[in-house]
Parts: structure tokens; sequence; C-alpha cells
């Protein structure tokens, strides 16, 4: 095999891998925006709830959250995983934090 043969070869192999590292890094951009579109839904999704128990829930808010249900639902179908939340700490005023690690 000559020299050009074996340059070819090399950049070759060097493309295919430059293409895989390409797609991996496209698909973890994906899977981030992902990420954020079901963060995002979620969180307006509890506010609207929020409004709902403080009885100022609108039809309009009722229509949205039927809408992001139905949203949510697709996702999932599709086969999004939606995780449920970590549990929410609160500090108490005049707690002290540090007698409770994370």
């Amino acid at each position: 095999m000559g020299f050009l043969d074996k340059a070819k070869e090399s950049a070759s192999k060097l493309a295919e891998k430059a293409g895989d590292v390409t797609r991996q890094g496209q698909q973890k951009l994906d899977e981030h925006h992902g990420r954020q579109d079901i963060d995002a839904r979620l969180s307006r999704l509890g506010l609207l709830a929020y409004f709902e128990l403080t009885g100022r829930a609108t039809t309009e808010h009722e229509a949205e959250v039927s809408q992001i249900k139905d949203r949510l639902v697709e996702m999932e179908a599709a086969g999004v995983a939606i995780a449920p939340p970590a549990p929410v700490t609160v500090a108490q005023p005049g707690w002290d934090q540090s007698a409770f690690p994370p």
C-alpha cells in the first residue's frame, strides 16, 4: 500500500470519526432542548395548578392545562421519559442549614 493510499484511508477514518462525534453532539443537544421543553411545560403546569388551588384559575388556564397535559402525554408515548421531580427543601428562618446535609 502506497503513501497516498494510507493517507486516503487515514483521512477517511478521521472523517468518519468526526461524523460520529458530530452526531453524538447533536443528539445531546436535542436531548437538552427536549429536557428544557419538558421542564418549561411542567413549570407552567405547576403555576396553573397553584392558580387552581388558590381559586384564581380562569377558563383560559383550564384550556392551557389541557394542552400541556396532552403534549406531555404525546411526548411520553414517543418515548421521552418524564421523571418525577426531586424533593424540594425549603429553608426556614432561623434554622441552621449546615446541620442538615443535602
